[in-house]
């Protein structure tokens, strides 16, 4: 193992195993607690590793496992010709949802690694293709789902710690762009976005930003008729930033928007449109988290959300580093997010490899 990277998760407050199909290899400090002799490498891996396919080197696999009587969610991830697994507690206070999540995971991975066999084996004819495309857009939608349920939940019943660091706002937006304006095209929808010449630099969690993004664009998309654009634009005022996500669809209805500041997490937003009810109350969150707010301005032309998160330096923190989860396992984020908007033609195996 690289020193560099030693060093780095002898700094977490996470347990992390260095381990081949058999047995243990190297653990880290925190994970001297768990008396790792006597773990087995089929504890942490569980019983099937090759899950992990070895062509795509960055892809993780999400599972949970009982370590010594405590519940863990596992992050794992090919390390050369090892794995790398990360290790957080759940609490025990976990919701039936949260456990209902962390239980589908394991087979929705077997599933994904089952459709892959089957993909491979199947005949050109546009029945077997179009098939195949249904399952495997159903296959996204279990995983934006179970995303959903577990970060979801965690986000907004727990005190997240943001892994914020400089990253410019400006360009992140031009990549989200970029990711999904394709998507969103063969869709049959015309995402329009104004650029800033300015760039605009800010302490931010990057990828949880992402994810407001998409859950922003999500709404817009479900609203919104598909001749009728959906304009995204920004702009920096004073000490915040402002993203706007524009659609001209019928608009919120009033108990949605009264349910986005006065819902619980036992109660989410109920409207057949908004999957779990949690996408809004996440957008907010992470929002605050990031020093701004979300505001909602909607009527029967239409609905503007905008975001805004502040441009003042994070303050100094002690803490370790952490360990970013691609919580995609590899696949395409705008995939994952828009599954249940965007067309099974999509999702034809063959074209979404990478």
């Amino acid at each position: 193992m690289d020193e560099t990277l030693r060093n780095i998760l002898n700094m977490l407050p996470q347990p992390a195993f260095l381990l081949d199909e058999s047995r243990i290899l190297w653990y880290n400090t925190a994970a001297q607690a768990l008396c790792p002799e006597a773990l087995s490498a089929e504890e942490i891996l569980g019983s099937d590793p090759a899950l992990l396919p070895k062509e795509i080197p960055e892809s993780k696999l999400q599972r949970s496992a009982m370590l010594h009587g405590q519940a863990y969610s596992l992050t794992i991830q090919r390390q050369d010709t090892c794995f790398l697994a990360i290790a957080s507690p759940i609490g025990e206070a976990i919701s039936s949802e949260d456990t209902l999540s962390h239980a589908l995971r394991r087979p929705l991975q077997e599933l994904m690694a089952a459709a892959g066999t089957l993909f491979g084996a199947l005949s050109d004819s546009p029945l077997m293709t179009g098939a195949a495309a249904e399952v495997n857009r159903s296959i996204y939608q279990l995983q934006r789902l179970c995303l959903q349920s577990s970060e979801g939940r965690k986000l907004l019943s727990q005190d997240y710690a943001l892994q914020r660091r400089p990253r410019c706002v400006t360009e992140l937006l031009d990549e989200f762009v970029a990711s999904c304006r394709d998507l969103l095209t063969a869709a049959g929808y015309e995402l329009r976005y104004t650029p800033m010449a300015e760039q605009v630099v800010a302490d931010i969690d990057g990828p949880l930003l992402e994810r407001a993004l998409y859950q922003l664009l999500a709404n817009a998309m479900a609203y919104s008729p598909k001749d009728r654009p959906i304009c995204l634009s920004c702009e920096k005022q004073d000490r915040l930033f402002l993203i706007h996500m524009a659609d001209q669809g019928p608009g919120f209805r009033p108990d949605i928007l009264a349910g986005l500041y006065t819902r619980t997490l036992q109660q989410p937003l109920a409207d057949p449109r908004s999957g779990l009810g949690l996408g809004l109350p996440v957008v907010k969150r992470i929002a605050e988290l990031h020093g701004g707010s979300l505001m909602l301005q909607s009527s029967d032309q239409g609905t503007i959300a905008t975001l805004s998160i502040s441009l003042a330096r994070a303050p100094l923190s002690l803490r370790s580093v952490m360990y970013h989860t691609d919580l995609y396992g590899g696949h395409n984020p705008a995939l994952v997010e828009l599954s249940h908007l965007l067309p099974a033609s999509l999702f034809d195996p063959e074209e979404i490899e990478t």
